[in-house]
């Protein structure tokens, strides 16, 4: 697995932030995008970021895990929690992913835990406006931008730093199957 540690520009603040990826890339392929989101108090570097960066790396992935502002090395005001703010961190990690070389731009998603999960719902949900990236929730992971359908094994934890998989459900795997947003509206029932 590569490791790079970068950092990022969010509403004028320094994120810092941890790029990896699979040994075995090799010039000029490109890569489904992940990136990582932490939950309520944590931090880039917490047990379930690591695991979850380095397992999707094994699995082929390039990944980025970020403190959101506030946290870890991250600059900006300790201890505020505000769902917008996370949320335009969240955005504002796309653009370093799309501008990666060995990031494929239309098989990019979100991956949170705890209260990063919400974060990554709410930060698809509002990135997919106008395009077709999707987004759902698996107990404590929240995924976008998965409709390439490779990704069968969904990584949770139980709290207490135990890490596992899980296999997708063949309902949410109806929707990463699905070819659009607006193919998932339809195959949860949400119109159009």
């Amino acid at each position: 697995m590569f490791q790079e540690t970068i950092s990022f520009v969010s509403d004028g603040l320094k994120l810092a932030g941890v790029v990896t990826g699979p040994d075995d890339l090799k010039p000029g392929e490109r890569r489904p995008g992940v990136i990582i989101m932490h939950g309520f108090g944590g931090h880039k570097n917490g047990p379930q970021q690591r695991w979850s960066s380095k397992q999707l790396a094994d699995w082929g992935y390039v990944c980025l895990r970020f403190d959101f502002r506030g946290c870890g090395e991250s600059k900006g005001e300790k201890g505020l929690v505000k769902p917008d703010i996370q949320i335009a961190d969240a955005l504002n990690a796309i653009p370093v992913m799309l501008a990666r070389k060995d990031v494929d731009p239309d098989r990019l998603m979100y991956v949170g835990t705890s209260y990063g999960a919400s974060v990554a719902v709410c930060a698809a949900a509002l990135f997919a406006i106008g395009t077709d990236i999707q987004a759902w929730s698996a107990r404590l992971d929240g995924l976008a931008g998965t409709a390439y359908g490779s990704a069968d094994l969904v990584p949770y934890t139980t709290g207490a730093n135990t890490f596992s998989t899980m296999a997708v459900t063949a309902f949410a795997r109806t929707i990463l199957d699905d070819v659009d947003a607006a193919a998932v509206r339809t195959t949860i029932g949400a119109g159009t």
